[in-house]
């Protein structure tokens, strides 16, 4: 397979986007100038009788007063009004931010979510408006159960009408601007106008109006760009079009690198764009198709290099695909690789059908299943040395003992988490933060009547996030050898050192350093990590959350294994003050001594299924044009870890030089770095925490993937 050449109209909204200073790292866009402005001002002026109500007034208001913002050369429009407010308005801003204070009335998007676009795609608004009059049609308002959920539909109903309005006014003023454009982007903008006076009003007709739809509903709301299956919604539209003589292959890579695209222009490089391809369908089918191929060249066409496209790797998937892809990330460190089988086990095992195992998607650094889970999943992250420390504490007599208490306090980690988490969920589902909109293309909420925050979806998983996995094998390694097994040093000795840093324990640090590591392909250490894991496991199993859904463990740490590791002590694994922990299932930087394949070893000598929330590894080797592994190689990397039962894998292909240089690639692109569930630039990589730069600096680049 070849790279499709990116066209000229995608090179300019690329620079566009990327000098966008305007709309750049507006993360919520609900939350300061003149949406803020828009909506404040609705919810002051709404007479609604419940809050649910006025603030769905008041978002549909927001919405039909958007002015709208058309780039030159967009195919693919909707951005949020970002412009700037006059002194005027400034004055009303200050005024009714006085007024609003306190009142949290302000609605969210709770992320980490996949909608069901298929439905959008197949119903359209009219026909999901459709489905809400025959909900309240059979409602008893004198029933108080009834009474609530005509509050929901009758919410959703305002701001679902709001949508088409807004659309309404898109296909206008393109119209409008089509009069005085040139003729090939009048022809354009014509087209775009007829497409918005049709979608999302009604069911998608072509592959441009099935991009289109989705992008006008997305929008509108901050932060949710999780596009769930997307390789499997937008074939059959594109094999019609192609059948019809309507689109040609080049069009429409063009057309999606503009749908990919746009999240940048108003979110800045950082945004994430959660999507997923390949895999397995529901029925069981494998995935690989010419949208497949198409989303792994966007990455590539694409500016924001976090678009965290998952490729969902089967035992069927061809060679052809994988090596395509494989070639996509040593240019882009996109796509992240999940191992479709394994995931879809994990999901059985938690309890789920068989369809919807299959239909696993990855929204940012967290899995889903798409168009069935409520959002707000992260439900707290957990420093596993916490609990290790106060088992530590009660000086135990054996190493059974000292594992048996680090899993009693462990346990009682993730319910006081949890405990936390329904609190805020509890509050959630009162005030109602999420925007019902959403509700809407969610399976369950419009047959149960319930928001998301209602609990109205058909899953609702809560995702205790875990730290520190390498850090407390190593330690219980450390603690097994210096102090059970030779008695050289007691627990006294090693909590004392790790309150004092290490300070006056010089020896003891130097003899840890010769106790084998996790991540070396040791024995002890392998047996160790499948103990822990099962303790995670163990510490979630049988719990629920406030909206009665089961509680997944996940380990992908983000930013987070620097930030608590910054101001924690020093720990029995000879980590001192302030250095990071372990990110994600990763070995502690530095420690895979013996090669990426010991590595790998170490990695799948643990059930990883036990783990079905993103047990996020991420491995550095040596570009292939500076010495490293070929596309072959890598292939069969990536092949040996998932047949070994990995669930997930992402590849970061940078010398740490370059990492500490800053690198550009040939066209004077910026070259895009793993970091672990998530990328980064070289200049963003500038601009993370000292922590985050220690440890990535501190991580082995592996020039082969074999044993070393």
């Amino acid at each position: 397979m070849k790279i499709a050449k990116m066209t000229e109209r995608i090179t300019r909204l690329n620079t566009l986007y990327q000098n966008n200073e305007i709309h750049k790292n507006h993360w919520d866009y609900h939350r300061e100038g003149r949406l803020r402005l828009l909506y404040n001002r609705a919810y002051i002026a709404s007479h609604a009788p419940t809050t649910q109500l006025r603030k769905a007034e008041a978002e549909a208001s927001m919405l039909r007063n958007m002015l709208p913002i058309v780039n030159d050369g967009e195919l693919i429009v909707g951005l949020p009004d970002l412009s700037p407010l006059t002194d005027e308005e400034n004055k009303e801003y200050e005024k009714l931010e006085i007024a609003m204070q306190g009142t949290q009335f302000i609605p969210t998007v709770g992320g980490h979510l996949s909608l069901d676009f298929p439905k959008l795609l197949d119903q359209g608004i009219s026909g999901i408006l459709d489905e809400i009059e025959i909900c309240c049609a059979t409602l008893d308002v004198t029933t108080p159960d009834h009474v609530t959920k005509e509050e929901f539909y009758t919410g959703c109903r305002i701001e679902l009408e709001a949508i088409l309005s807004l659309a309404d006014t898109y296909a206008a003023y393109l119209a409008e601007q089509a009069e005085k454009a040139p003729t090939q982007r009048k022809s354009e903008l014509l087209a775009i106008s007829e497409i918005l006076l049709h979608v999302p009003r009604f069911p998608a007709r072509t592959f441009w109006e099935a991009l289109e739809s989705i992008h006008f509903f997305l929008f509108t709301l901050p932060n949710l760009f999780y596009l769930g299956r997307l390789d499997q919604y937008l074939y059959p539209y594109y094999m019609a079009d192609l059948a019809a003589g309507r689109i040609t292959p080049e069009k429409a890579q063009e057309l999606l690198d503009c749908f990919l695209l746009i999240p940048a222009g108003y979110n800045g490089h950082s945004s994430s764009i959660g999507l997923t391809i390949g895999g397995r369908n529901r029925h069981g089918k494998l995935v690989e198709n010419d949208v497949t191929k198409m989303v792994l060249t966007s990455c590539v066409h694409c500016c924001d290099c976090n678009n965290l496209v998952g490729y969902g790797i089967s035992r069927d998937t061809s060679p052809e695909f994988l090596e395509f892809a494989i070639e996509i990330a040593q240019k882009t460190s996109e796509p992240v690789f999940f191992n479709d089988d394994a995931v879809t086990e994990s999901f059985l095992l938690a309890g789920l059908p068989l369809e919807d195992a299959r239909s696993w998607c990855n929204t940012g650094c967290v899995l889903t299943i798409s168009g069935k889970c409520s959002g707000f999943g992260i439900s707290s992250y957990h420093n596993m040395l916490v609990p290790l420390l106060k088992a530590m504490n009660k000086i135990p007599a054996s190493f059974t003992d000292l594992k048996d208490q680090f899993f009693q306090a462990l346990r009682l980690e993730v319910i006081q988490g949890v405990k936390k988490q329904n609190y805020i969920m509890l509050e959630r589902g009162r005030l109602g933060h999420e925007v019902l909109r959403i509700s809407a293309l969610v399976e369950g909420c419009l047959k149960h009547g319930k928001s998301l925050d209602q609990g109205g979806g058909i899953y609702a998983f809560q995702q205790p996030n875990f730290i520190g996995f390498a850090n407390v094998i190593d330690s219980l390694a450390v603690m097994k050898t210096l102090i059970y097994d030779t008695k050289k040093y007691t627990m006294k000795d090693f909590l004392s050192a790790s309150r004092k840093n290490f300070e006056g324990y010089e020896t003891l640090l130097e003899e840890i350093k010769h106790v084998p590591r996790f991540g070396t392909n040791d024995e002890a250490t392998n047996q160790l990590a499948q103990c822990i894991a099962q303790m995670i496991a163990g510490a979630c199993k049988g719990i629920k959350n406030y909206r009665g859904g089961a509680v997944l463990p996940g380990m992908f740490s983000y930013t987070w294994h620097a930030i608590y590791g910054s101001d924690f002590q020093a720990t029995p694994d000879g980590r001192l003050y302030g250095q990071p922990f372990a990110n994600g299932i990763n070995p502690v930087s530095g420690a895979e001594v013996n090669g990426a394949d010991a590595s790998l070893c170490s990695e799948t000598a643990w059930d990883q299924k036990l783990i079905p929330v993103s047990p996020s590894y991420s491995i550095v080797f040596t570009p292939a044009q500076k010495g490293g592994p070929d596309t072959r190689e890598l292939v069969e990397f990536v092949r040996r870890y998932f047949n070994r039962g990995g669930s997930m894998i992402h590849l970061a292909l940078a010398t740490i030089e370059d990492m500490k240089a800053g690198l550009f690639d040939a066209e004077g692109k910026e070259f895009p770095v793993s970091i672990g569930a998530f990328s980064v630039t070289m200049s963003e990589m500038k601009r993370l925490s000292e922590h985050m730069q220690a440890d990535m600096f501190q991580r082995n680049e592996h020039r082969t993937t074999k044993f070393e």
